[in-house]
């Protein structure tokens, strides 16, 4: 007997292929091949393979001026096109599918970092939940009472506090007392953080994105928080479901996550969760600075474009709060 945990519309999920505004087959990231697809490769092409992917554990797609060479003019995949889906490695079949494994409980969620992802939680009409469906492996467990992991319970009472009306930041600091204890949340340092995210990644992919989010004039929406909640209101009156279903999603995850750990930080993982807002409220101020509206478009491109940014470095988020806030 076991669980499968989903984010609500998992099973709708569907590559947009060449109509993705920002392929993640064309970006810098380093896309690893795991070794039983390696093999396929070898076998398919001969020493001609190494090549294209080094042959060094990890093995790693070697890109030119930052493009795939599996990618056609199209934006689509050779491999998948004339070998079919099983000649893919696991993070292209996967991405932007994410599973994680908590004993008989399995979570399976997507990345916002992906343009499709963060089109989809724009356009829902109601808070997203995760749904749960018990598998049974044989009759004799048939009718048997799953019960759900103290984390689980914890990550879903938590983030049904992301409702319409009340200010995230606001949420996040109630969230973090009952972590605490009672503690209260420290002041984030917005431009810190920004600063901190400009240098660790000055020289690679994920600079383009930070020069797009928040330019050189972000100094402009931090000086004073109120500027940021009057954008989360204009936001929320007109994406009503946005800021709630961004949050639920980040932090349901992270929290889950972060009980893998020999040592799990929670009050860590609520702070990464307000900075993460924070950002995007930035991001999204400068964009409605310029522009003078917000537009479905700009909330999705400030998605994926500051998710990409934190999960170019796993770490990134958790290295700001140690040295910022715990350390």
């Amino acid at each position: 007997m076991f669980k499968i945990i989903k984010i609500d519309f998992y099973d709708q999920f569907k590559c947009i292929t060449s109509d993705c505004p920002d392929n993640c087959c064309d970006n810098e990231w380093n896309i690893t091949i795991d070794e039983k697809t390696y093999e396929l490769y070898k076998t398919a092409f001969g020493a001609d393979i190494d090549a294209v992917i080094s042959p060094m554990v990890p093995h790693v797609i070697i890109k030119h001026n930052g493009n795939c060479p599996f990618i056609t003019e199209e934006g689509l995949c050779i491999l998948h096109k004339n070998l079919g889906e099983q000649f893919l490695s696991n993070t292209c079949r996967y991405y932007p599918r994410f599973a994680s494994t908590y004993g008989d409980t399995y979570l399976e969620t997507l990345g916002m970092s992906c343009p499709a992802v963060a089109r989809m939680v724009v356009d829902y009409d109601k808070y997203i939940l995760f749904e749960e469906k018990v598998h049974y492996e044989v009759k004799s467990e048939l009718g048997e009472k799953f019960r759900r992991l103290p984390i689980e319970k914890a990550a879903r009472d938590y983030i049904s506090l992301f409702v319409t009306g009340k200010g995230k930041k606001s949420i996040y600091e109630d969230i973090y007392q009952k972590v605490s204890q009672g503690k209260g949340m420290p002041d984030i340092d917005l431009h810190g953080v920004i600063e901190y995210l400009n240098k660790i990644f000055m020289d690679n992919s994920a600079s383009k994105y930070l020069t797009v989010l928040f330019g050189e004039k972000y100094d402009e929406y931090i000086k004073d928080n109120r500027k940021l909640f009057e954008t989360e209101l204009i936001l929320e009156s007109e994406y009503p479901w946005f800021a709630s279903n961004f949050n639920r999603i980040f932090f349901f995850e992270h929290f889950m996550l972060e009980s893998l750990k020999e040592d799990p930080l929670y009050t860590c993982v609520v702070l990464e969760g307000a900075i993460a807002w924070m950002l995007f409220l930035v991001a999204i101020s400068a964009v409605k600075q310029q522009a003078g509206v917000i537009s479905e478009d700009d909330v999705i491109n400030c998605t994926y474009k500051l998710m990409r940014v934190i999960d170019h470095d796993e770490n990134v988020l958790r290295s700001i709060v140690t040295a910022s806030y715990i350390g």
